[in-house]
């Protein structure tokens, strides 16, 4: 059967499960865990190509992936389906990823390596490459128990203004140059600044549309309640956060309007039997 290499801008929701399907056969083979970022491939760039892969048929048979976080080398993951090893497979998607990074003029790779990997590491020799060094996986076994930090340390998200710091401790840490990692950290929260904004748009929307097409009273209320949480939250995204004093005037604020509405919408049902609005627009003193 015919295969084809495909370098991949991005990867597809159906490339995606060809990709863990492949891992899990070549783990169950070796009894191994391929070590793939899957974080990082869920959310590849779609202008960058970081992914290779051979297909026989529909059939996804060998993979390579990139992973740059800096201009001195790039860390590889690879693997051959077990039943097609030995067929030149790895040796043509490294070679395409060479030519990939020419272009992008990254001189190293950094293949990522089971110890316990036969196979990958009589590859690997054979592609001239040489051990560097190891790194090592924890395991936890069992519960660990609570621990109470210090009344000075606090957990949070991070924001916009600690991208700065973060990118020198990633300098620090990792050798990745500051201005670099800033991109990476700056590019990762406006993806879930985005996801924030989208939610709390999408919750106006819906506020409005329950307002304009339910008739019921109560739907209305419900309406409102809706638009002023997404209005809230496009608030406090906008903004960075507010102080805690305003978060409780807004809601105490908010609270009390429900309240009204509540008081409101259960007389209109004493005194008219109902709440619907079509019912009550022919109303007059």
């Amino acid at each position: 059967m015919q295969r084809h290499l495909t370098p991949s801008y991005g990867l597809t929701t159906a490339q995606l499960a060809q990709i863990r399907q492949l891992e899990n056969e070549c783990n169950r083979f070796e009894g191994l865990k391929m070590r793939l970022n899957w974080l990082s491939l869920e959310t590849r760039p779609v202008d960058q190509i970081n992914d290779f892969l051979m297909v026989e048929g529909d059939r996804l048979v060998g993979y390579l992936a990139l992973y740059a976080f800096n201009q001195k080398e790039v860390e590889v993951s690879a693997m051959t389906h077990p039943r097609r090893r030995r067929q030149g497979i790895f040796r043509q998607l490294l070679a395409a990823a060479k030519q990939e990074l020419t272009t992008r003029h990254i001189p190293d790779f950094l293949f990522m390596c089971e110890r316990a990997s036969q196979t990958g590491a009589v590859c690997l020799q054979a592609s001239g490459a040489h051990y560097d060094f190891s790194e090592y996986k924890m395991s936890l076994n069992g519960v660990v128990p609570a621990v109470e930090f210090p009344t000075a340390l606090s957990l949070r998200p991070a924001t916009v203004e600690d991208i700065a710091p973060l990118g020198q401790m990633d300098e620090l840490c990792f050798g990745v140059p500051a201005e670099v990692a800033q991109s990476w950290l700056a590019q990762d929260l406006g993806r879930a600044m985005v996801a924030f904004w989208l939610r709390g748009v999408t919750l106006v929307l819906i506020g409005l549309l329950t307002l304009t097409t339910r008739r019921r009273a109560m739907s209305q209320l419900i309406g409102f309640v809706m638009m002023d949480n997404g209005i809230a939250t496009v608030a406090l995204l906008t903004a960075g956060g507010v102080p805690l004093v305003v978060e409780l005037g807004v809601s105490l604020d908010v609270l009390l309007v429900v309240l009204i509405l509540l008081v409101l919408t259960s007389r209109m049902q004493a005194a008219f039997g109902g709440t619907d609005l079509d019912e009550l627009k022919e109303l007059h003193d």
